[in-house]
C-alpha cells in the first residue's frame, strides 16, 4: 500500500492517513457488525430457551416421601408443591444455573445447586432433616410480609393440610386442638350450629372476644349469623331457635392449604384494635404447573350424642337413639326417643393445574356438595361451596392472583332452647311441661313448624405483588365479602301452642371491603447485620343491614295478610383504617430485634377517628445455632414480645 508524500521529505501526505484510517474503521465496523448479526440469532434461541427440572422428596430419617413440601427457584417467579409420592415438576425454567428450595412444615429447609440445559430435564432427589421448632419456615400472619419463623418474637402456630391425616368436616374441627391455647368450644350438636374460637380467653368486655379472620389476605366475617329468633328483646339468650351458624364453616376445610395462628402483642400492632383477641389467617389452595391434576372426594358417616343430662334426668328425658320403640317423630310411642344417629354425606372435587415462567398462569378449582341431618328430628344442612383460584405471572417481578369463593346454605332445625313452643324444654318438663302431657304424639305436634335459615355468600379479593428491584417488594390486596341471610319462622294458622300462627320474615346483610398495603425494604449495614424495614396501612369498612317483619292471625302465610303487624330496620357501618411502620433488626441470622408502631382509628369516634398509638416491641434469638450447642440438644429458640 502506497501514501502520497510530502515534497523533499518523504512524509506521508495527512490526508491520505486520515482516508485510510477512515477505510479501516469502516471495513472493522462492518467485520464487527456481520459478526454481530450472525451471533444474534443464537443468542436469541439461548435466551428463550428452558428445561424441565423433575425430583422427589424425601425424609431424611424415614425415606417416605415428603407430601405437600413448596419447591420453589431463587430469584425467579417458578414454584410447585410435592404431590403424592413425594415428586414435582418444573416446567419452562430458563437456562443456566439455579438454586432450587425445598421447605416443608416439620423439616428444615433444604437448597440444591442445578444447571438447567435447553430443552432437557434436569433430576434431583432432596432429603428433608426433621425440625420441631421450623425454624426456616415462611410464615405471613403476624409480619408485615414474608418472614422465617426464627425472625418472629411472636408466638405463630402453623396447620398443614397435608400432615392432616383425616379429613375434618367442618373448619370447626379443623381448628380443634391445633394450636396451643386455641379453644374451640361446640355450643350445641344441632345441624348448622358454629363454634366460639377462643385464643386469649376473654379480652375485652366492650368488643367481640372471637379472632379476627382473613382469607387469602382477605379479611371476613368472624362473629356468628345472627340466631332464628322473634324480634323481641326477651327473646335473646336461649330462646327462640337456640342455634347459631358459623361464618367460618362457609369455607370449605378440603380447599385449605394452611392455616396460621398468632397471637399477642403482634396481632394488634399489624390488624388493629379489633385484632387484641388474635388473628387467624386462612391460606386456600393454589394451582400447580403442570399438567391438570384431578381429585375426587366422598364421604359417608353420621353424628352421635355424646352423654349429657344428669344422672337423675339422662339425655333431658330425649333418649339417645337406638331405643326399641324407636324414634318418636316416626312412632311416638312410650319409651321412645327423640334423637337420632344423623347421617352425613358429601361429594367434592377439584383441579389444579397451570403454565410456569413469564406470563405463566396457574388455576384451582373446586366444588362441593353436602347433606347433613343433625340429631334432633327436624335439623338439616345443606350446602353447596364453589371455589376459583388463579395466579398470573405477568413478569419477573409482577404477580397478580384473584382468589373467588360462593357457597349456598340451607338449614333447617328443631325448634329448641328455652322455648315454650319447642322440643327440648316440653320433653324435659315432662307432665309439667306447657302441654300438661308427656305423651309423645302430643309433644309431637309441636313439631308441626317451620325454622329455616338460607345463607348465601360470596369472598372475592385480589392481590398484586411488586417487586421492582431485589430486596424491595410491594403488597396490595383488596378483597370484598358479602352475606346475606333470610331467617324463616312459620307456625301455622291451627298451630297447638298458637292457633292464630305466627309468622317471622327477616332479611339481614352483611359485608367488609378490605384495602391493604404493604411494602418492606432489605438494607444491609453490614455482612453480618441486616435490617428489613416495612410500613403500610389497612382500611376495613364492615356494614350490616336488617329488615324484620312479624305476623300474627293470617288465612295464607304472608306477613301482609297478617292481623298483627310488626316491622322494623336497622343498620350499621364502621370504619376502621390505620397505618404501621416496623423495623426487623437481623444480626448473624441468629439475634432479632423487631420494633414497631401502629396508629389506628375507627368511626365510632367521629371524623377525627379517634386516632391510637400501639406500639411493640419482640426479640428472638436462635441459641443452637450458636457454636457452643451441641447438635444432640436439638433447636432452641428464645423469644419475647410486649406490646
Amino acid at each position: 500500500m502506497s501514501f502520497p508524500l510530502y515534497p523533499d521529505t518523504g512524509i506521508p501526505h495527512r490526508s491520505s492517513i486520515h482516508e485510510e484510517w477512515l477505510m479501516m474503521r469502516v471495513c472493522s465496523f462492518r467485520i464487527a457488525l456481520a459478526a454481530s448479526l450472525l451471533y444474534l440469532p443464537a443468542a436469541t434461541r439461548l435466551a428463550g430457551q428452558t428445561g424441565t427440572i423433575e425430583g422427589k422428596v424425601t425424609s431424611l430419617t424415614t425415606g417416605e416421601p415428603v407430601i405437600g413440601a413448596e419447591v420453589s427457584l431463587v430469584g425467579i417467579n417458578i414454584g410447585t408443591r410435592t404431590g403424592p409420592g413425594g415428586t414435582f415438576s418444573l416446567l419452562n425454567v430458563p437456562v443456566g444455573p439455579r438454586e432450587l428450595r425445598v421447605l416443608a412444615i416439620g423439616f428444615k429447609v433444604a437448597t440444591a445447586h442445578l444447571v438447567v440445559l435447553p430443552d432437557q430435564t434436569t433430576t434431583t432427589t432432596l432429603q428433608l432433616a426433621p425440625s420441631v421448632l421450623q425454624l426456616d419456615a415462611i410464615v405471613v400472619t403476624g409480619t408485615p410480609g414474608q418472614a422465617r419463623v426464627r425472625e418472629v418474637g411472636n408466638s405463630i402456630a402453623q396447620v398443614n393440610l397435608s400432615q392432616v391425616k383425616d379429613p375434618p368436616a367442618s373448619m370447626d374441627q379443623l381448628l380443634q386442638a391445633r394450636a396451643p391455647g386455641l379453644s374451640v368450644m361446640q355450643t350445641s350438636g344441632m345441624a348448622g350450629e358454629g363454634a366460639q374460637i377462643r385464643l386469649r380467653g376473654a379480652v375485652s368486655v366492650s368488643q367481640s372476644n372471637q379472632p379476627i379472620i382473613y382469607v387469602d389476605g382477605v379479611r371476613v366475617r368472624s362473629e356468628g349469623y345472627r340466631r332464628n329468633r322473634p324480634p323481641f328483646n326477651d327473646s335473646n339468650g336461649f330462646r327462640g331457635g337456640n342455634y347459631q351458624a358459623s361464618p367460618l364453616n362457609d369455607i370449605n376445610p378440603a380447599d385449605v392449604d394452611r392455616v396460621e395462628i398468632i397471637k399477642g402483642a403482634a396481632a394488634s400492632t399489624l390488624y388493629g384494635t379489633e385484632a387484641a383477641a388474635g388473628v387467624i389467617q386462612i391460606f386456600t389452595k393454589h394451582g400447580l404447573a403442570g399438567v391438570p391434576r384431578w381429585t375426587f372426594e366422598v364421604g359417608q358417616g353420621f353424628s352421635q350424642l355424646r352423654p349429657f343430662g344428669t344422672d337423675s334426668v339422662p339425655y333431658l328425658n330425649l333418649r339417645p337413639a337406638g331405643q326399641v320403640h324407636g324414634l318418636c317423630h316416626e312412632t311416638p310411642v312410650t319409651g321412645c326417643s327423640w334423637i337420632r344417629n344423623a347421617y352425613r354425606q358429601h361429594y367434592s372435587g377439584s383441579v389444579a393445574g397451570g403454565s410456569a415462567g413469564p406470563n405463566g398462569l396457574q388455576y384451582f378449582l373446586s366444588a362441593t356438595s353436602e347433606d347433613n341431618d343433625g340429631v334432633l328430628p327436624l335439623d338439616n344442612e345443606k350446602k353447596l361451596s364453589t371455589r376459583g383460584n388463579v395466579g398470573i405471572t405477568l413478569s419477573d417481578n409482577l404477580r397478580v392472583e384473584w382468589n373467588t369463593a360462593y357457597s349456598n346454605t340451607d338449614l333447617s332445625n328443631t325448634p329448641a332452647g328455652n322455648n315454650a313452643h319447642g322440643l327440648v324444654l316440653n320433653v324435659y318438663r315432662a307432665e309439667r311441661n306447657y302441654r300438661s302431657s308427656s305423651d309423645p304424639a302430643v309433644i309431637d305436634s309441636l313439631l308441626n313448624q317451620s325454622l329455616t335459615t338460607g345463607i348465601q355468600r360470596l369472598i372475592t379479593g385480589a392481590t398484586v405483588t411488586y417487586t421492582p428491584f431485589a430486596g424491595f417488594s410491594n403488597r396490595f390486596t383488596l378483597g370484598y365479602d358479602l352475606a346475606q341471610q333470610q331467617n324463616h319462622n312459620l307456625r301455622p294458622t291451627g298451630f297447638v301452642a298458637a292457633p292464630q300462627g305466627i309468622l317471622v320474615d327477616e332479611q339481614l346483610r352483611y359485608s367488609l371491603l378490605t384495602a391493604d398495603y404493604v411494602g418492606s425494604m432489605d438494607l444491609r449495614f453490614t455482612p453480618q447485620l441486616t435490617s428489613t424495614l416495612s410500613i403500610g396501612g389497612q382500611a376495613v369498612t364492615s356494614e350490616e343491614g336488617r329488615a324484620t317483619a312479624y305476623g300474627e292471625g293470617f288465612p295464607v302465610p304472608i306477613v301482609s295478610a297478617a292481623r298483627v303487624q310488626l316491622a322494623g330496620d336497622t343498620s350499621l357501618r364502621v370504619i376502621n383504617a390505620g397505618f404501621f411502620v416496623q423495623s426487623v433488626f437481623k444480626f448473624r441470622d441468629r439475634y432479632f430485634l423487631t420494633g414497631g408502631a401502629r396508629f389506628d382509628g375507627n368511626s365510632a369516634f367521629g371524623r377525627s377517628l379517634g386516632l391510637q398509638v400501639y406500639p411493640k416491641i419482640s426479640g428472638s434469638y436462635v441459641i443452637s445455632d450458636e457454636p457452643f450447642w451441641p447438635a444432640s440438644w436439638g433447636e432452641v429458640k428464645l423469644r419475647g414480645a410486649l406490646g
